[in-house]
């Protein structure tokens, strides 16, 4: 003979589990590309790990980008939504608050961007910087060039 309270038990039980597979909050985020962005990617708010990406849907010439957060959270409207590909490292979806009074709801859609880091490049496309590396290469030259130099007369006075 089964008991009505074990059955109930087992339906809790059940509906506990599906339910926490689901928590969280969603929100969209249309974005021009995701290179590196995968499914359980995080999502940093503030530098706070405060969810993940759930899944991504090409949408014409855009992606949407399904996040979940982990907790509810008031993400001001106008907030940035940029996919961050770093040189090392994970991509991300970073969340850069505005300082609006209004809040995203669930399910909302945002504008998001995307930013690959490519420190080399930048440094060396950017042409205010350009004469400032070109002297630093010069003198790390020049550094080597002693260097090898000063080797090169001390083996030579040696005896063999």
């Amino acid at each position: 003979m089964r008991r009505p309270g074990y059955i109930f038990f087992v339906c809790f039980a059940i509906s506990l589990a599906l339910g926490c597979r689901h928590r969280g909050t969603p929100l969209y985020v249309l974005v021009n590309r995701v290179d590196g962005l995968g499914k359980s990617s995080p999502v940093m708010y503030n530098g706070v790990n405060v969810g993940e990406v759930r899944r991504m849907k090409l949408l014409g010439d855009s992606v949407l980008v399904t996040i979940r957060l982990n907790q509810e959270l008031n993400i001001p409207l106008g907030s940035g939504f940029v996919v961050n590909y770093p040189v090392l490292g994970q991509c991300t979806v970073n969340i850069e608050p505005s300082s609006q009074t209004s809040f995203f709801r669930p399910g909302d859609t945002a504008r998001g961007s995307y930013q690959a880091k490519q420190l080399i490049e930048n440094e060396w496309t950017d042409s205010s910087r350009t004469s400032r590396n070109n002297q630093a290469m010069r003198k790390i030259i020049e550094g080597i060039l002693m260097l090898v130099d000063t080797t090169g007369r001390d083996s030579a006075s040696r005896p063999h």
